[in-house]
């Protein structure tokens, strides 16, 4: 807390903590994953780090290469030669012995692995290597098409989408490719067969699941890495050209997530157009050995150097003096001891003040403190700070590998040598570069931070920005993996209380365990001024600690109309934390007010929140603005409230995003289990974004595309089906649209191809809802919708997008099908254990007595229709009706609906399974 004289602040414990169990937090901020480059069909860079709860093991070691070694065979002849892995690094902990490893890490850090070992967690177990009856490097491979190409799974991932039907009503298991032959079993039962006539077109019970054949001499299917990667013949991703390989031919209408994210899209149509392989990129090449060279590192600690611009316009706002405050808490009380801390200073030149220093104790960081600059003079060399900064690095003979810079700076340089004349230096050397620029004026340095993989940040000097103590606090949290309450007042008479005049700084040590709670703070000051307030924490021993990690889409900003995406992952250990209040704050360039957006994890919208409730929550910034600055800059931050007991964790949940095990699960609960949280608070930095200084005032952003278009109820007697669906926006996510354009189709080839090929659907044709009066973005939108009376057994295919007023119109949304059919009758069908007498007497089914039981006719003799039962011959009549005395008096109860048909045993929900069904 940087204060000056005159003010007094007084830090009160909460008067009435929460009363559950005390989650302590830590901080942790936007920090780049390691770079993985694909370079000559070779992928270089990859970073495995194996967690400090893990115990020394050399057999982990063995499985980990011989797990890589197999992935990078498999992902050569599955990419057709045109990718394999060569180059893999395994960071292994501290505590490790030097036995284990070949050299001491350098850039290398647990937090910016690509792929982390773990101990098993509550909610994933030891997922993605869970249920390994594949081989290790299949499941790796299906991983990796998550991690670096953005594909989707291809199995189902709910329990109302392993089964759909065709365009000719026939019932088949989500899968791809459709060569992919098996069994329908139920899952609680695998002697029972549970969908043996799928050509009837009714979808088995919630308890059906396609089992794959395994035998490889009758199994033909070589695809998909994305469904069933554990079979022995998958070799291959699905793929869309129809003078292919057939048995690995795309599904288009599968009811998965591949097909629902990427619009019907081939997981190589995908792929084909990532960074790796768009426009003939890494074309296919023969390579004889496929096997990765390991590098195994050991965590080593951090070497930090500050580079400080003392330069004559540091005078100005007295930025030397905040500057100053800043540093000495970061070296006081945020650096952990082991760590190494060096000091350069420049002005027209530079100078050291400090090489690397361990801290080791109270007086090596008072001693550290003391040379910080509180100064001013000179021109402004930021080369000759790095320069330096590289030397301090480099001392003792040392690798300046991995080595960070923090570069805080005000002005535009205008001594030599610059920045890009030092750039390549620092790139080659491996050392990452955070800068922190004081004002908008100062010297464009985003690239040189995103070059080096560092983080770059702006203080805009806003009275409302902490951007530099978050830029100080970050460079260290980024990089790092009890008393009741009782009211009691903190202030300048108790022990924890100390304070720096001269630095204008005043610091409170909470020693022991801090109360759970609501803590407030009270600040009295003789004159007006700006203090700031900031909080640092850090885990309870044994309790994960709560994690933020904050992600944009870009950080330099080239295209037209600009937009970025903000990204926030929220934690407790591997836990994601739902229902949290996420708010990112971007500060923009003056005079132009800061704008607020709210971050949602509902798994919809144009910001590929691709899974609802799995910790990461998104938004759009769209509010960029014309400027006078040279290098327009906006500040992110972002603030994570938990109150009211509202947030918790799940420790059960889906297998979304795992790769599908032989034995695909049950069915799932209704609702995950979820254990609430103590209220909490974080706050994050994201960095900052550079962007046009020229922003068009025309409206250039359509609707986001709607990604979960549902059907949740027809009727056969009414000729209707209600469909419902969340809204977009207007600006993608922003506001509401002006309409939305809803079309059906019963050739789904056509229409998946081409929306227009559809019948549209206006007011005149819904029911309830409005089709011309959009909602907010994010709220659910519903329309129960008439369609013709053709008395006909019809598979439907709907679709929707949204357009506003300038008519920029939205992709089209997913497919999903319904059928609107007669209801049937089979030997088959008939159950006697799904109904029950109510207690006046009459016979009810078991499901909701307002329920239209909907099934397809069959084509074979053994199915009879409703009109054909009601033109039956009196004899036939008869016949029934001495039937169904039969079954009252074996106390076996039956109920039908008039115009309804007694259906298939199975849950309410799943009589109407394939209406939910989305392809």
């Amino acid at each position: 807390m940087s204060h000056t004289s005159g003010i007094n602040p007084i830090i009160s414990k909460p008067q009435e903590p929460r009363q559950r169990q005390m989650i302590p937090r830590r901080i942790k901020a936007a920090l780049p994953r390691s770079e993985i480059r694909l370079e000559n069909n070779e992928y270089r860079g990859i970073l495995v780090a194996i967690n400090e709860n893990v115990a020394e093991n050399v057999n982990l070691i063995e499985n980990l290469k011989e797990l890589f070694t197999n992935a990078s065979r498999e992902m050569y002849q599955a990419t057709h030669n045109r990718a394999y892995m060569k180059e893999i690094t395994i960071l292994v902990p501290k505590t490790w012995s030097d036995a284990i490893t070949n050299i001491a890490a350098s850039s290398e850090i647990f937090d910016s692995a690509n792929i982390i070992v773990d101990k098993p967690n509550a909610e994933w177990g030891d997922s993605p290597y869970t249920n390994q009856f594949a081989p290790c490097g299949k499941v790796l491979v299906h991983e990796w098409g998550h991690l670096r190409w953005g594909l989707f799974d291809e199995y189902a991932t709910d329990d109302k989408s392993h089964f759909y039907l065709n365009e000719d009503r026939y019932v088949e298991p989500t899968r791809c490719s459709r060569h992919v032959s098996g069994i329908a079993l139920n899952s609680d039962d695998f002697t029972i067969q549970c969908n043996p006539n799928p050509e009837k077109g009714v979808l088995p019970n919630k308890w059906c699941r396609f089992y794959p054949e395994r035998d490889v001499n009758k199994q033909k299917a070589t695809g998909s890495y994305m469904h069933m990667n554990f079979l022995d013949t998958v070799t291959e991703f699905c793929h869309s050209n129809a003078s292919g390989d057939p048995f690995s031919l795309h599904n288009s209408m599968a009811p998965n997530q591949q097909n629902i994210k990427c619009s019907q899209r081939s997981a190589w149509d995908v792929m084909s157009q990532s960074p790796d392989f768009i426009d003939g990129n890494n074309p296919p090449r023969y390579v004889l050995d496929t096997t990765p060279d390991f590098i195994i590192v050991k965590t080593s600690p951090l070497r930090i150097v500050f580079v400080l611009d003392i330069s004559g316009s540091m005078s100005f706002n007295n930025r030397i003096g905040i500057l100053e405050s800043l540093a000495t808490k970061f070296i006081r009380y945020v650096v952990p001891g082991g760590h190494f801390v060096g000091i350069v200073e420049f002005d027209s030149h530079a100078t050291v003040k400090s090489n690397l220093t361990e801290i080791t104790s109270s007086t090596t960081r008072e001693y550290l403190v003391s040379l910080i600059p509180s100064y001013t003079s000179g021109a402004t060399c930021i080369g000759c700070g790095l320069l330096s900064g590289i030397q301090v690095l480099e001392s003792n003979g040392q690798s300046a590998r991995g080595g960070i810079l923090l570069l805080i700076s005000d002005g535009q340089e205008n001594v030599s040598p610059y920045i890009n004349t030092m750039k390549p230096d620092l790139i080659s050397k491996g050392v990452v570069v955070d800068t922190v620029a004081l004002s908008g004026n100062a010297e464009d340095m985003t690239y040189l931070s995103l070059d080096t993989r560092g983080i770059a940040y702006l203080d805009s000097e806003n009275e409302q920005s902490t951007a530099l103590n978050d830029a100080i606090t970050a460079t260290i949290t980024t990089r790092f993996g009890g008393s009741q309450p009782d009211g009691n007042v903190i202030d300048d008479t108790s022990s924890d209380y100390t304070s720096d005049v001269d630095r204008k700084l005043v610091v409170f040590t909470i020693t022991g365990l801090a109360m759970p709670g609501t803590w407030s703070y009270n600040i009295t000051s003789n004159q007006s001024q700006t203090v700031e307030v900031a909080v640092q924490s850090e885990a309870r021993d044994g309790v994960e600690p709560i994690h933020i990690f904050t992600k944009l889409s870009d950080v330099v900003i080239t295209e037209t109309p600009p937009k970025a995406a903000i990204y926030v992952q929220v934690n407790q250990g591997y836990s994601p934390i739902l229902h949290a209040n996420v708010i990112a704050t971007v500060e923009r360039p003056t005079p132009h007010a800061s704008v607020q957006v709210q971050l949602l994890d509902n798994g919809a919208g144009t910001v590929l929140d691709s899974t609802k409730n799995d910790g990461v929550y998104s938004g759009l910034f769209l509010e960029f603005v014309t400027a006078t600055c040279p290098n327009c800059r906006y500040n992110v931050k972002i603030k994570v409230e938990a109150r009211d007991g509202l947030v918790s964790i799940p420790i059960s949940t889906s297998n979304n995003g795992q790769a599908l095990s032989i034995r695909p699960p049950g069915p799932k609960e209704e609702s995950n289990i979820t254990v609430p949280i103590d209220d909490f608070d974080r706050v994050d930095t994201g960095g900052a974004i550079q962007a046009p200084v020229t922003v068009s005032d025309d409206d250039e952003f359509p609707p986001s595309r709607i990604t979960d278009l549902r059907v949740t109820e027809t009727s056969y007697d009414d000729q209707t089906v209600k469909l419902e669906w969340t809204a977009p926006g207007n600006d993608l996510d922003k506001g509401a649209a002006d309409g939305y354009d809803l079309r059906y189709s019963r050739n789904f080839t056509t229409f998946s191809h081409e929306f227009m090929t559809g019948e549209k659907l206006t007011n005149n044709h819904t029911i309830e809802g409005n089709l011309s009066s959009p909602s907010l973005f994010g709220k659910t939108e519903t329309a129960t919708i008439q369609l013709p009376a053709t008395h006909e057994n019809i598979t439907y295919f709907f679709a929707i997008r949204a357009y506003d007023i300038a008519n920029n119109t939205a992709a089209p949304s997913n497919i999903i099908s319904t059928a609107i059919v007669v209801a049937t009758l089979s030997d088959d069908d008939f159950t006697t254990e799904s109904y029950a007498p109510t207690t006046e007497g009459n016979f009810v089914m078991s499901t909701e007595d307002d329920m239209d039981v909907i099934a397809t006719t069959g084509t074979g003799s053994e199915s009879l229709s409703t009109p054909v039962i009601v033109a039956a011959s009196v004899g036939g009549a008869l016949i029934l009706a001495l039937i169904c005395i039969g079954v009252l008096v074996f106390a076996k109860f039956f109920y039908t609906r008039q115009k309804s048909i007694i259906a298939p045993k199975q849950p309410r929900e799943l009589q109407m399974s394939y209406d939910n069904t989305g392809v």
